[in-house]
């Protein structure tokens, strides 16, 4: 049974989201046939579901933003770079990827990492990742002083 098959069991079975510890016998069907370790119906996307496989999933952690943002922070490249300057601002942009899934996943939510101090030659703090083509999630901050966070939007003419 194939991916469309399974999501017909599923929605005939009138299960809307699911997880690896599911009982019900059309889920564990699809989780031992796809191997996934869950899904949910999207709710403001009729006719959309939303999958997990194994390794895309993580703990959450408010704190992993901090982390990657120290981490970029302490490179001995970035500190050079940043330290040499003769601008009063110097700032640090961090994007965040995949590779650091829990910190990408922070940046979507509505939880805020407390302040974050790094080496006083860094002022400004960025830490960014994309929510798609035309727009970004950012957590921006003076150094030591609390995160903001803002959504950036932008259009195909404006970055031509």
């Amino acid at each position: 049974m194939r991916l469309d098959g399974c999501l017909a069991s599923l929605e005939q079975a009138g299960v809307t989201q699911f997880d690896q510890d599911s009982v019900h016998p059309a889920v564990r069907t699809v989780l031992d046939e796809l191997m996934l370790v869950s899904g949910r119906v999207v709710d403001d996307c009729p006719g959309w579901h939303s999958i997990n496989l194994p390794g895309l999933s993580a703990h959450v952690d408010v704190g992993d933003v901090n982390a990657v943002v120290m981490t970029a922070a302490a490179k001995p490249d970035n500190l050079r770079k940043l330290s040499n300057s003769d601008v009063r601002e110097r700032h640090l942009f961090v994007y965040v990827d995949f590779s650091t899934l829990s910190a990408h996943y922070v940046l979507e939510s509505e939880y805020m990492p407390d302040a974050v101090s790094v080496d006083p030659s860094i002022t400004h703090l960025w830490a960014a990742r994309h929510l798609n083509a035309y727009s970004a999630f950012v957590l921006h901050a003076r150094n030591g002083a609390p995160w903001i966070r803002q959504t950036v939007s932008w259009t195909p003419s404006s970055v031509e």
